[in-house]
């Protein structure tokens, strides 16, 4: 590993940090209840992503589709996975599509993210209930080129990190819940030609925005 990404790694770690003290704070409340103890949740969430700096200049905001499970551990703590596709939409700059590509086409970009982590479960009253999360996943960034009825695809995998936040209402006693979630992406985009933002921004490290709202089923 080089020195700058152990250096970028460390960074980022350094930004979940405070999110990682509040998940400890917050394990000394009181427990809610209906805990999440022996339970499995499986959500779907539909939403936006919203860039910063030379990133949001380059491709701007887009869509977010995740899918996401949680498997209850103690009452109010768990383990979280989600799945996201990140959709960033076509390049606003014309000439660095052709440097890209050697080709005068729009070129498309969609981030893929795995992610894990702890998260921590607590209650608001009633039926509303607050989420907190944080941890590390994979995310492959993908360049899609439109070429007549196919596409063509540029992608590099990368490390990074994600910390979050939300509210969960239940709609049902059991089982049916409307969620509205937040986070926060931290990940490492390379630092090679054929590494697609870094070669659109001339940074190593990007972040975003997530917001998504969906719905989640409780088992057990």
């Amino acid at each position: 590993m080089t020195a700058p990404r152990a250096y970028a790694i460390l960074h980022a770690m350094k930004r979940t940090t405070a999110l990682a003290v509040l998940l400890l704070v917050a394990l000394a409340s009181p427990v809610a209840s209906q805990g999440i103890k022996g339970r499995e949740l499986f959500g779907v969430r539909i939403g936006g992503v919203f860039s910063t700096g030379a990133f949001k200049d380059a491709f701007g905001d887009g869509t977010e589709i995740e899918l996401h499970f949680i498997e209850g551990i103690t009452p109010r703590f768990g383990v979280s996975f989600s799945l996201s596709s990140h959709d960033f939409g076509d390049s606003k700059d014309r000439m660095k599509n052709i440097q890209f590509i050697n080709l005068d086409r729009d070129v498309d970009l969609q981030v893929y993210s795995v992610t894990v982590g702890p998260l921590l479960m607590g209650g608001l009253g009633g039926r509303m209930r607050w989420t907190i999360e944080c941890g590390a996943g994979l995310y492959a960034v993908s360049a899609v080129i439109p070429t007549g009825i196919y596409e063509g695809t540029v992608t590099d995998n990368q490390f990074g990190f994600f910390g979050g936040a939300g509210l969960l209402y239940r709609i049902t006693e059991r089982w049916l819940a409307v969620n509205l979630n937040a986070k926060y992406h931290y990940f490492l985009s390379g630092d090679e030609y054929r590494d697609t933002i870094w070669f659109y921004t001339g940074e190593e490290r990007t972040a975003f925005y997530q917001i998504a709202l969906g719905v989640m089923l409780f088992t057990g």
